[in-house]
């Protein structure tokens, strides 16, 4: 017996862990008593009582089945049906002339001729009334070609009634409407009276359209004539104003049954080219070492997948390891994505194995050098495992690019890896419903094949077909083959059709030239023939075919195809089993009859147009039942993506909730691209006011997160409109500021901060004031307004232990370190900085170690010696890499670079310049592009690269100019003073950077012009202005001498001085010194 399933069948799921780890299984569970549950830890006296009734029914019942959840029965269903009406036609006027024994014995005799034909065609006799007729084909079995059979009928009808005997000297004639489309076909009644019937739209057209023909004739409605284009011979009967329709009715008049033209057929053996293609790919990838990328393209049903399976072939012949995924349109689970999928294959890992047998697995391909050690925090991910501690902190203090960055390389790597010991193919199928971070890796691994032997083959329909231009560019230098794949030729399909089914060359005939070279719509009419030989033309309509097939197979299986339709295309044995109440259930039949194939261990549609068609056949109640039991199955099963996914589905008022749910678990993931999807949803959906909220404030936060901070803004706006309560409110004015800072909108910073402040003080939310105060000192930062800077941040730091948040400790701690740098304090700064990342370190808040260590390299390299510092620089640049801390690892490269100059070794310091400018590029940085070129520029004019750093130090102005010349303008200007030998240069450069000084500008620009402005005034024998900027940079850093600056103001007096003693010692100099 399934315990696990028996237990999510009672609500009572929580407690499958405490059953499995004491190992209580179906002969077990029978004997448990009160005291064995309270051992168990079922402390809940009503989860006691639940348990012990349901053992006590279970063994009563001798049977060990689990109750099925609360789904009604499918009696009621969709269908794709069409509808005869057949009446006597001028029966008013027959009826006046005719006693009433004469007419009962005439409508008798009708009845008796029509019944008979409506039954033999396969029809359902569903009512007289007065003298009409009404047959319904595709209800409650289907033929597949159910609108050929309706109109076959009726023309049978109109011939037999012609033969009837004259009434009273006049020729009886009828006139017949067919119409076709879904009708709700149900059981309907009372208990006194109750029939099997349909009710839609097409009842009533059918009806009306009988009505508006002339005697003798049949009018079929435009829908029909579609389905049986090429069977029946009509003429197009005009449009129709018909009641209880808006718009006017286009009719078509029957003429007669069409004899079928004789045509040619055949099978996929057709592919013939596109293999011969494949097949020299894989002999050119054994030979060179180097794959090609395949991508394989045609509408639903043409055959791509029995291509690629064609490929595994040719690739397993050639001595290939093959692994295949599949792309999801919805259902699926957390780790099965195809990616995920495919990670798991290469590892030799199941679909099914537990965290703990796929952890086994890793260890081994970590063993085998299959995967690196800096792999594992992003293999753990793919492969849904838990991170470990040392891991997670690593994860938590990621951004979302250096998450996405290891998600989308490390699969590619895998795959080279992988194919070392042997060539390998790569399937991955529907790649028309990959998300934007599925086509990243399908990019990484298209270009991995141009280095390994390894080939990658896609599969995509054309509807939403994602290969564009941009997607193109990007795997330009793997060798990329598309085959658009067209109808089967006739030959081909007739070779297709032999080999699925013995029989006569008519059959075989018919079904090819009505499947029109698609390869899935002719395995499933070949298919339908091989249950009844006897079955005349084939429907167009997939979703006739689709249940007429259905129809074939036994209610408990039919009933099991419905509910793994709720599930998606690919489908959980153990969910579906939850569904239907049956816990050991196997869907032998629905796979003997093609409509469900088994996809390792879990089962599959055979197409996905063969899902979506038995979708709808479900009724909107049974339809929402089962989404609700499978929102429970998977609640259970601790996926709420799914759980939300279903319950939005099924219209229930907790959807919403559920999204939440969810995106706050990818947000914990960092998997804020799916995050924001679903935040998106909920939002649609959201009723209650807590769920707007929330999700409003949950997407603004996601955006944020993924670098769209205009976006956000916009999104905290729509938050704010949405807050239920003061502290709602506060809280989003607190996010709003922070992306208003971000996006250098300050004057809009200040003002949310302020009304947040008034509302957190009246309240006392403290936390919140920290935070308000916190983000008050960053926005003094950039001014240079240490008071202000330094005074918010005291009291963050403050209100920070008053809430007892050590995380907003350490935040304020990292801000009155900022305030003491812009104060040139630089070694009360460090001693800030380093408290800052050491409390940060010890609760695990790598994000805002990683962002403050940086800062604290500069510190400790104004303050104390370029060794120490370049020590906590070059730890920096591990840290921030690590986690993508773009802005943090800059800093640090360039604080490196400063460290390496100092201490003259300056190709190591260039190598720390370009790394940076590189970084600054890559995230469109331009301020701290400048900071770089001017850093690499004064090396390479200490390297005696004269024009080379001219040429970076004009660069450097030009940005510097372009984006805000406060920031590292004097600093560059002071630099370019230095380099140049043109003397007007060097005093205008001078002259300009004291103004902007003088106006006020970043901290170090102090400290970095006044050390060039003094070598330059040197150079250009200036050794009184020399003197003076000496005398600025002491007094400058008086407040808190700097080792640094203590050895560049000795050094300018040193050489002042040598230069005036030797302007004494030489005759006729002394004058000029």
């Amino acid at each position: 017996m399934d315990v696990v399933s028996w237990l999510r069948s009672l609500g009572l799921e929580q407690y499958v862990g405490s059953f499995h780890d004491n190992a209580i299984d179906g002969d077990v569970l029978r004997d448990l008593t009160d005291q064995d549950l309270r051992n168990l830890g079922v402390s809940a006296l009503g989860h006691r009582k639940k348990l012990l009734d349901a053992i006590r029914r279970l063994k009563a019942s001798g049977d060990d089945r689990w109750p099925a959840p609360a789904v009604h029965s499918p009696a009621s269903e969709r269908r794709q049906v069409t509808v005869l009406f057949a009446d006597i036609a001028g029966f008013t006027a027959l009826s006046r002339e005719l006693d009433a024994e004469e007419l009962h014995k005439v409508v008798g005799g009708f009845f008796e001729r029509v019944d008979p034909i409506v039954v033999a065609h396969g029809g359902y006799l569903n009512k007289h009334i007065g003298d009409c007729v009404m047959g319904v084909f595709g209800a409650p079995i289907s033929y597949g070609n159910d609108a050929v059979r309706a109109v076959h009928a009726a023309l049978e009808i109109r011939d037999a009634v012609s033969e009837l005997a004259d009434v009273h000297g006049r020729r009886l004639q009828i006139h017949a409407g067919v119409a076709g489309g879904q009708v709700v076909a149900s059981t309907t009644g009372s208990v006194s009276h109750h029939e099997y019937t349909v009710t839609g739209e097409s009842v009533n057209l059918a009806s009306r359209l009988a009505a508006a023909a002339p005697p003798g004739d049949i009018l079929i409605s435009d829908a029909v004539m579609r389905m049986t284009r090429g069977k029946i011979d009509c003429v197009d009967g005009g449009w129709l104003n018909v009641k209880g329709f808006a718009e006017p009715v286009r009719a078509w008049q029957v003429v007669r049954c069409r004899t079928e033209a004789s045509t040619d057929a055949g099978p996929l053996v057709g592919r013939q080219a596109e293999l011969q293609i494949f097949g020299a790919a894989v002999a050119s990838c054994r030979a060179s070492g180097r794959g090609q990328v395949f991508y394989v393209r045609g509408e639903a049903g043409i055959g791509k997948t029995r291509l690629v399976e064609e490929f595994q072939r040719v690739a397993r012949d050639g001595g290939f390891d093959c692994h295949a995924a599949l792309v999801l349109d919805f259902g699926g689970g957390a780790g099965r994505d195809a990616i995920g999928a495919l990670v798991r294959s290469l590892l030799n890992i199941s679909l099914t194995d537990g965290p703990a047998a796929s952890q086994a697995g890793l260890d081994s391909a970590l063993a085998a050098g299959l995967v690196n050690q800096d792999e594992l925090v992003f293999l753990d991910d793919l492969l849904d495992l838990p991170q470990p501690p040392d891991l997670r902190v690593l994860v938590d203090a990621m951004d979302n690019e250096a998450r996405r960055a290891g998600r989308i390389r490390v699969p590619a790597s895998l795959v080279q890896r992988a194919s070392r010991a042997r060539p390998i193919l790569i399937i991955v199928e529907d790649v028309h419903w990959a998300d934007e971070t599925t086509l990243a890796q399908l990019s990484e691994i298209a270009l991995a094949t141009a280095r390994s032997r390894s080939i990658l083959a896609m599969t995509s329909r054309v509807e939403g077909d994602p290969s564009g231009s941009g997607w193109r560019e990007e795997v330009a230098e793997a060798s990329l083959v598309t085959l658009d794949l067209g109808p089967l030729q006739l030959e081909d399909a007739r070779a297709l059709a032999s080999g699925l089914l013995a029989a006569s060359s008519s059959f075989v005939e018919r079904c090819v030239a009505r499947a029109a070279g698609n390869p899935l719509f002719l395995e499933q009419l070949l298919a339908e023939t091989q249950q009844s030989l006897g079955a005349q033309e084939v429907p167009g309509s997939v979703q006739s075919l689709m249940q007429a097939r259905v129809d074939r197979v036994d209610p408990v299986d039919r009933t099991a195809l419905q509910a793994a339709s709720i599930l998606g295309l690919r489908v959980e044995l153990g969910a579906l089993r939850y569904l239907i109440g049956k816990p050991h259930y196997q869907p032998n039949q629905l796979i003997e009859h093609r409509l469900l194939r088994y996809h390792g261990e879990a089962i599959m549609f055979s197409h996905a147009l063969i899902r979506d068609a038995v979708y709808e056949t479900l009724l909107r109640n049974r339809r929402r039942d089962l989404h609700l039991a499978a929102a429970e199955w998977f609640a259970a099963s601790d996926d709420p993506v799914l759980r939300a996914e279903h319950l939005d589905r099924a219209e229930d008022t907790r959807a919403a909730a559920a999204y939440l749910s969810a995106v706050q678990l990818l947000v914990g993931s960092y998997r804020y691209e799916n995050a924001l999807r679903l935040s998106d949803r909920g939002l649609e959906i959201a009723a209650l006011p807590v769920d707007r909220y929330e999700l409003a404030q949950s997407r603004a936060e996601i955006l944020e997160q993924l670098g769209r901070v205009r976006d956000a803004v916009a999104a905290y706006d729509l938050a704010l409109t949405a807050a239920i309560d003061d502290r709602a409110r506060c809280s989003v004015l607190i996010g709003r500021a922070g992306a208003r800072r971000t996006i250098d909108d300050m004057d809009g910073a200040f003002a949310d901060l302020e009304q947040a402040e008034n509302t957190a003080s009246q309240l006392g939310f403290t936390a919140e004031l920290a935070r308000i105060h916190f983000l008050r000192g960053n926005l003094y930062f950039p001014s240079g307004n240490a008071e202000a800077c330094s005074h918010e941040h005291e009291q963050a730091l403050e209100l920070a232990k008053r809430a007892g948040s050590v995380e907003l400790e350490a935040m304020a701690l990292g801000g009155l370190a900022d305030a003491q740098f812009i104060r040139v304090r630089m070694v009360s700064a460090y001693e800030l900085f380093e408290r800052c990342v050491s409390l940060a370190q010890e609760h695990g808040f790598a994000r805002i170690a990683a962002a403050n260590r940086p800062m604290a390299a500069m510190a400790q390299f104004y303050s104390g010696s370029a060794a120490a510092a370049l020590e906590i620089a070059l730890l920096a640049i591990a840290e921030t890499a690590k986690i993508g801390h773009k802005r943090g690892e800059i800093l640090a490269q360039n604080a490196a670079a400063l460290c390496y100059r100092e201490l003259q070794q300056h190709g190591k310091a260039l190598d720390h310049t370009q790394a940076a400018l590189n970084l600054a590029i890559s995230v469109g940085a331009k301020r701290f592009e400048a900071l770089s070129l001017y850093i690499h520029a004064s090396l390479l004019r200490l390297s005696g690269d004269s024009d080379g750093a001219l040429d970076q130090v004009k660069h450097a102005l030009a940005i510097a100019r372009e984006t805000g010349i406060g920031f590292a303008g004097p600093r560059v200007l002071g630099e370019l003073a230095l380099i140049t030998d043109d003397p007007e240069v060097r005093a205008s450069s001078l002259g300009e950077a004291e103004g902007l000084l003088a106006r006020g500008a970043a901290v170090l620009n102090q400290l970095e012009f006044r050390r060039s402005a003094i070598e330059a005034c040197i150079k250009g024998g200036d050794w009184d202005a020399a003197e003076h900027h000496a005398k600025v940079l002491e007094d400058y850093t008086r407040a808190e001498p700097l080792a640094w600056a203590e050895r560049v103001i000795a050094r300018a007096r040193e050489s002042v001085a040598d230069h005036r003693f030797r302007a004494m010692s030489t005759p006729g100099k002394g004058e000029q010194s």
